[in-house]
């Protein structure tokens, strides 16, 4: 019983060590795509936003749109810009969604810069995204806005900031 217990250990901690190790060129590459932001909700309390994976990414070039979520703490940050022209670098009025996935309640609705009104106001929010470096390789800037959910209630993005490299695509054989 006792030789039985040691081995059922030894192979679990041999399939732990083997799916925990992973290419470190695909590690990096994660790492890489990153954003942070400071959220102030309605009430005053600030989070500190940090990704810990994109979620999806279009850099095409008449269309940015980016997500990021934090497993942490279960909020999901979206952002995009479309343009009727080639998108280049500089400051362009975009759109940008916060929501959460459940996982606590720290933010209890989905929030927009656009389609929704403040409960004060009566006006909708406002964002703004910066793109400093857009490439076929990589996407960098800046982000910030004031977001209100379907309740009016508000909250604040600022000192945003991402950085997305563009994944290559294998070739697939035909």
């Amino acid at each position: 019983m006792k030789l039985k217990t040691t081995i059922l250990s030894l192979a679990f901690l041999s399939l732990f060590f083997l799916f925990s190790c992973g290419d470190e060129k695909n590690n990096k590459s994660n790492q890489d795509d990153s954003a942070t932001a400071t959220i102030t909700l309605d009430d005053g309390q600030e989070l500190d936003f940090k990704s810990t994976f994109n979620t999806s990414a279009s850099l095409m070039s008449q269309k940015f749109g980016i997500g990021f979520t934090n497993m942490n703490n279960g909020i999901t940050v979206y952002m995009m810009i479309m343009s009727p022209k080639k998108l280049v670098p500089g400051t362009h009025d975009g759109y940008i969604k916060v929501s959460q996935m459940g996982k606590s309640n720290l933010i209890e609705e989905t929030y927009d810069s656009h389609y929704n009104k403040g409960a004060e106001t009566k006006k909708e929010g406002n964002s703004k995204l910066t793109i400093t470096t857009m490439n076929s390789d990589l996407a960098q800037g800046t982000f910030s806005g004031t977001l209100y959910s379907k309740s009016g209630k508000k909250i604040t993005i600022k000192d945003g900031v991402f950085n997305v490299k563009k994944k290559k695509r294998k070739n697939r054989k035909k």
